[in-house]
């Protein structure tokens, strides 16, 4: 039976060739690394698999279904080369409740910007909130990567273009200069400086955590390109997403935005129809 460090390694070295990301990289070495200290050597039954799974349920919803997504693609990459069976091809998904992202309302959207100290910050705060960009792409946005009416990044699912407005383009286009786009004291600002300028203008605008963060913006920007009418097609690829999934969230976050507006402003509220 081959080494599960062995396998390991050929498999992290197949998602290296495929060009995934260092932030996908590490969520399969966290989960890989797991395994490989429960089995030394690769497990030869299913049961294994589910022990696994019992083992580690102390793990958060979130972390657990991480585990599972990793291990699941490695046994079935160690499955199609002929490796060791797919152990995991009957193991359920954990049941995840999902937890609603936070966003911000309007009018702490107006708060927000106006806590920007100089244009630079407000154009980082406006581009976070009109495109859903994550964090690292905002950090690979370059002069060559700004068109007409668009935004060329590289991220996390790998090159895309986002539209963006026209007004904040031409904040953008008036930022930064041959070293980049997003400059600092020290040159160019990385995706940790960056985080920096929105947590200062957010804990300025009166935010605290869990509410603070450049997440709390593209959850902003999901929820309300839906309320507003935005279809959950474009919306996935505007945002990234890999799976539909991740962009029905927000569907499902606008649903409940309308019940709770249904609720207080019906003709009906504060009457007790069945008297």
């Amino acid at each position: 039976m081959m080494k599960t460090s062995q396998a390991v390694g050929m498999f992290l070295d197949s998602r290296l060739s495929k060009m995934v990301s260092p932030e996908t990289i590490r969520a399969y070495t966290w989960a890989l690394e797991k395994m490989e200290s429960r089995y030394p050597e690769l497990p030869d039954s299913p049961n294994d698999m589910q022990q696994f799974f019992i083992d580690n349920s102390g793990l958060s919803h979130a972390s657990l279904l991480s585990l599972w997504r990793r291990l699941r693609t490695f046994w079935t990459w160690a499955d199609e080369e002929g490796i060791a069976p797919n152990l995991m091809s009957r193991t359920p998904a954990p049941r995840v409740r999902r937890k609603l992202p936070r966003t911000l309302t309007s009018p702490e959207v107006h708060r927000l910007l106006a806590s920007a100290d100089n244009e630079r910050d407000y154009a980082i705060l406006a581009v976070l909130l009109d495109t859903g960009m994550r964090l690292g792409e905002l950090e690979s946005m370059t002069k060559d990567g700004l068109g007409p009416d668009y935004i060329r990044i590289t991220g996390k699912t790998g090159d895309r273009i986002v539209p963006v407005l026209p007004s904040v383009l031409e904040l953008v286009n008036k930022q930064g200069d041959e070293r980049g786009i997003w400059i600092g004291r020290q040159g160019r600002l990385t995706a940790w400086g960056l985080q920096l300028i929105v947590r200062r203008c957010m804990e300025k605008a009166g935010f605290r955590p869990p509410k603070i963060g450049p997440h709390t913006l593209r959850h902003t920007f999901g929820l309300q390109y839906v309320v507003n009418g935005g279809d959950p097609f474009s919306l996935k690829r505007i945002m990234g997403h890999q799976d539909i999934e991740s962009t029905m969230i927000y569907v499902n976050m606008s649903t409940e935005l309308v019940a709770q507006q249904h609720r207080k402003f019906s003709p009906m509220a504060g009457i007790d129809a069945a008297d």
